[in-house]
């Protein structure tokens, strides 16, 4: 008996001129079907995503008679099915992006079969095998909730093809088992418990972005030895009370930094940061006094919201460009809103902002929009106004003035 599927979504993109999605959703309810088998070779079907098949799929006798370059297979809940590639011809694997979710793949898939595929991504699959990988030329690897043994991240050092590597809860601990890979441009190593951030002594020299968040690290030692090329570091959920314990000086080139929910208490050392342009402190409790040393620093974008500070004077105000704060903010008064030449977005949530504060922003030049979420009278009071130049001011909470 053929299994069949009603269409459940369909897209057409003009990409190449020719890409077309398919998204097939099993269901034994009566309603529209289309049987996937009576696709014949001549369709131009690129890209194909099963979503939510209640049910272990064969899918080498699908694979076989379409010029596939993508496969999606998706499932969102906690039973898990099988996946079998078992009967895949050989002489017509053109995939080159292959995305499994929610489904084991049975033991006797032989993933190497696929000579074509650049992108792979398993996401709790519980998948066994990695040594397939070693015959493949992936660029792109993602692994997710997936329980890996030491055998296996050896396997995963010895793909050397890789330019991006995405390691999210996979049980790394030993960082230097990857030092090999020194052709990485992107690295996630996020919900892996790391502990010491001496693994950054690794020599990746052309990695651009690095994702550490959601692990133990205490610091961000050893950072300037990771690559001269490294532009964005997410190292936000750790446990980080000071950025460097060691005694280097050496200038730093990252140019993104998310070091929110930390445990921070001194941040000085951000002056050797010389490039940085979007930070992120976010509920770190570093309070007014400690977070002067910005404005030294030519940052663009600033999140200080939950950090307890209660003015905006830290501010670069030549350089700023967006800021998020909160309620902690009282001294708005003290804060010339005109010095901030470029600022061109600026949240501010549950903050007390008084009257004559809101009639200085009714004429600031440099603004054409000021929008309020969470307060229908800021809306009121700012939305007939001509403006020259774009300015969002979301204000929420409790605005104080008076229409």
């Amino acid at each position: 008996m053929k299994q069949m599927f009603y269409l459940d979504k369909f897209n057409y993109f003009q990409q190449s001129g020719k890409q077309v999605i398919y998204n097939f959703k099993y269901n034994q309810m009566k309603r529209q079907r289309f049987d996937l088998l009576e696709v014949n070779k001549n369709s131009q079907i690129e890209i194909l995503g099963f979503l939510y098949v209640n049910q272990s799929v064969v899918l080498g006798q699908y694979i076989n008679i379409l010029p596939l370059k993508y496969l999606s297979i998706l499932h969102s809940k906690s039973e898990q099915f099988h996946v079998d590639f078992s009967e895949l011809d050989q002489t017509n694997l053109t995939l080159i992006t292959l995305w499994i979710q929610n489904y084991n793949i049975k033991a006797q898939t032989k993933l190497e079969n696929f000579q074509a595929l650049q992108n792979l991504i398993l996401e709790s699959t519980d998948f066994k095998d990695f040594s397939v990988l070693k015959n493949l030329k992936l660029s792109y690897l993602q692994i997710k909730d997936n329980r890996m043994s030491f055998r296996d991240k050896r396997t995963i050092c010895q793909l050397t093809s890789l330019y991006q590597l995405h390691l999210d809860n996979c049980g790394f601990r030993e960082v230097h088992l990857l030092q090999d890979l020194t052709q990485l441009r992107e690295l996630t190593l996020k919900n892996n418990s790391l502990v010491n951030s001496d693994f950054m002594a690794c020599e990746f020299r052309l990695l651009q972005k690095l994702d550490v968040s959601y692990n133990l690290l205490k610091s961000l030692d050893y950072l300037t030895a990771l690559s001269p090329c490294l532009v964005e570091l997410n190292a936000s959920h750790n446990k980080i009370g000071k950025l460097f314990y060691s005694d280097e000086h050496d200038v730093i080139n990252v140019e993104i930094l998310n070091l929110s929910y930390n445990k921070l208490f001194d941040i000085n050392q951000l002056t050797r940061f010389t490039n940085l342009k979007e930070l992120n402190l976010q509920s770190n409790k570093l309070g007014e006094k400690r977070v002067k040393v910005l404005k030294q620093l030519q940052i663009q974008s600033l999140n200080l919201t939950s950090i307890q500070c209660r003015t905006l004077n830290c501010l670069n105000t030549k350089s700023v460009t967006k800021v998020i704060m909160d309620s902690y903010i009282q001294n708005f008064n003290s804060f010339n809103i005109f010095s901030c030449q470029n600022l061109h977005k600026m949240n501010i949530y549950s903050a007390e902002i008084p009257n004559q504060k809101l009639e200085q922003l009714n004429i600031v030049k440099q603004s054409t929009e000021i929008i309020s979420k969470g307060n229908y009278y800021g809306h009121e009071y700012f939305g007939n106004k001509k403006l020259s130049k774009f300015i969002q001011l979301l204000i929420f909470g409790a605005i104080q003035y008076q229409l």
